[in-house]
């Protein structure tokens, strides 16, 4: 739900810089209910936290059945992109299996969160499109399309355009706040505006400081997100403090978006399993339950060092499953917590903010 933008001194906003840009932005809409209304999305009981998954499907699938009764994940992850080959080679399949993705995860009790870039994949080095996104209508079917898809099933997204603005992919902040905000429009006039909440997303270890340059602003944001890769140290990294500040200071609820035990071994002995919960999963637990604005997590299982250029990166396999003991932490603690999981499970997704509504119509 669209909140009221807060304008504050007398600083260049976002709406200004879109329009400077030759865009139309979606003007600030004042939220009849005030900003102390939930996102949509937003546990409505203090404390309560949403739990979901990455985008490897087969291992998502695989964790989901290791997961313990009544504590199933919420929620898993697609991404999308008009610059992508897939895309250009046939849109038609790639809306048809967003449109079958949305059924198949509600049928088993789940959401789905999208996130969209602007990247041309064609080629081996990865070139922003953004520039011709925001300047023409070339690149915008897909993103209507995709908007159409989840007005007519009437199934709630949660939306990252453009994540990790800091990242190279999004030198130019001027350009991206433009592009992130005809991103939310198109949807917006697509009719999935309702159904939609739309989450800013920052990776604190992929760039500069200086992160509300590409603030796209308050009327265009639901949910702060951050991408939380690397050590134990990234939990209380300056950046990530910033990150949790400014969030609090815009009234908006954290959503760690992209989550992975990426960087420390989680082997498969009782040894290891102790030193990868002390070197990463125990503080990422008091991390999340140290920060009441952190609403939700997805989890990113997979085997890293099989996935390309991550693997050559040097990153690691995140599989709990690979080491019973971890696993077995995990699910203790999925479970003592109560995070809020699938439809039908005890939180379940159905009483976050603006579901019930939403359902009721289905």
């Amino acid at each position: 739900m669209p909140r009221l933008a807060l304008m504050f001194g007398s600083v260049v906003t976002p709406f200004v810089v879109a329009c400077a840009l030759g865009v139309s932005p979606a003007p600030p809409v004042a939220d009849p209910v005030g900003l102390a209304s939930k996102a949509l999305f937003e546990p409505t009981k203090r404390g309560q936290v949403f739990q979901g998954l990455g985008q490897y499907r087969a291992d998502n699938l695989e964790h989901i059945e290791l997961m313990p009764a009544g504590h199933r994940p919420a929620f898993t992850t697609v991404y999308a992109g008009p610059g992508d080959r897939r895309t250009k080679a046939d849109p038609d399949f790639v809306v048809r299996k967003f449109g079958e993705r949305i059924e198949e995860e509600f049928a088993a009790g789940r959401f789905l969160h999208l996130g969209i870039d602007l990247l041309d994949n064609s080629e081996k080095k990865l070139r922003p499109i953004i520039g011709e996104f925001i300047e023409t209508e070339e690149y915008d079917e897909l993103i209507v399309r995709l908007a159409k898809v989840v007005a007519e099933h009437g199934i709630p997204v949660m939306v990252r355009p453009l994540f990790e603005f800091n990242s190279e992919k999004h030198v130019d902040h001027k350009k991206y706040v433009a592009g992130y905000r005809k991103i939310v429009r198109l949807f917006r006039e697509a009719g999935a505006g309702d159904l939609t909440a739309f989450c800013w997303c920052f990776e604190p270890r992929a760039g500069p400081g200086r992160f509300m340059d590409w603030y796209p602003g308050d009327d265009v944001v639901d949910w702060f997100g951050l991408d939380i890769f690397g050590e134990k140290d990234v939990f209380t990294d300056q950046q990530t403090r910033s990150f949790l500040r400014e969030a609090d200071r815009h009234d908006r609820p954290v959503f760690l978006a992209e989550v992975s035990c990426n960087r420390v071994p989680i082997g498969t002995t009782k040894a290891d399993a102790k030193r990868a919960i002390k070197d990463w999963f125990k503080p990422f637990a008091d991390f999340v339950d140290d920060h009441d604005q952190i609403k939700g997590f997805a989890y990113i299982t997979t085997d890293h060092t099989k996935r390309g250029k991550y693997g050559e990166a040097g990153w690691l396999d995140s599989r709990l499953q690979n080491n019973p003991t971890l696993l077995e932490w995990w699910r203790d603690w999925i479970e003592d917590e109560g995070f809020v999981g699938a439809l039908g499970d005890d939180p379940g997704w159905g009483e976050l903010s603006g579901m019930k509504e939403i359902l009721a119509k289905r």
